[in-house]
């Protein structure tokens, strides 16, 4: 099953969505063209040699994501990302994207600064559900406590029970809004 997607239309709860994130920018489709040599999940390295090999620009944001797919898409996610603006201005994602083909819907953002640290997701509930909410406050929580707190190099590490209590509230989720 594929767990993550690119929203397929840009419409007002992927806009509000952004708007929350980064107020002064406007979501976009970026065309995803992997680059052989790119690893997943290393999108600042991957830009950051793109540029200095070929010239252009990185530009920081964030990928917006639904979860799942299929049904029910049950939340929104932004994930901190960077992309390659050639010299002549076109937008490229060249990181590879598990589950994503042909593009992503990316927001910039210029005051997020990259550091030391990971910057953690931001997630938000589609579905005005008891059970949604307590899952997107769990995946809050673990990007603020754990992923936000981890050096860039390192994958984060948060408890156990906190990702077992996800997963069952996940499995709660797809029980009472089905699975298609």
């Amino acid at each position: 099953m594929n767990y993550f997607n690119t929203p397929k239309r840009i419409d007002h709860t992927v806009i509000k969505f952004c708007k929350s994130i980064s107020p002064h920018s406007k979501p976009e489709y970026i065309q995803l063209r992997p680059e052989l040599w790119c690893r997943p999940n290393d999108c600042y390295n991957n830009v950051e040699q793109k540029v200095a090999k070929y010239g252009g620009k990185r530009q920081l944001g964030w990928r917006i994501q639904v979860m799942p797919d299929p049904n029910p898409k049950f939340m929104i996610e932004a994930v901190h990302h960077a992309i390659w603006i050639t010299a002549t201005g076109q937008k490229i994602d060249i990181t590879p994207q598990p589950n994503v083909v042909g593009k992503i819907v990316f927001v910039s953002d210029d005051i997020t600064k990259l550091e030391n640290h990971r910057i953690g997701e931001k997630y938000q509930a589609l579905l005005d559900c008891p059970i949604v909410h307590e899952y997107v406050g769990l995946c809050n929580l673990e990007s603020e406590h754990y992923t936000s707190k981890t050096k860039l190099i390192k994958q984060p590490k948060p408890p156990v029970e906190l990702l077992m209590k996800q997963e069952q509230l996940k499995d709660l989720i797809f029980r009472k809004h089905g699975r298609l």
